[in-house]
């Protein structure tokens, strides 16, 4: 896996979307960590890419469930 630093224009409770500088994929799961704004501590999710606007490099995802 490689680290890749990313900002999303739209965020809500159940996903983001974002600008990419890579090809994503439909069905892809990311491992993220979320930064806040705020300096609050990082938020370590999973999201799959639900969406792809490839003339646009944008992409959306879902965050998925949490299971320990």
């Amino acid at each position: 896996p490689q680290s890749v630093s990313l900002e999303t224009d739209t965020l809500g409770l159940g996903g983001a979307g974002l600008a990419v500088r890579f090809p994503a994929r439909r069905g892809d799961v990311w491992r993220m960590r979320l930064w806040p704004p705020e300096g609050d501590d990082p938020v370590e999710l999973q999201a799959e890419v639900v969406w792809v606007d490839v003339p646009r490099a944008r992409c959306g995802l879902r965050f998925l469930e949490q299971t320990d």
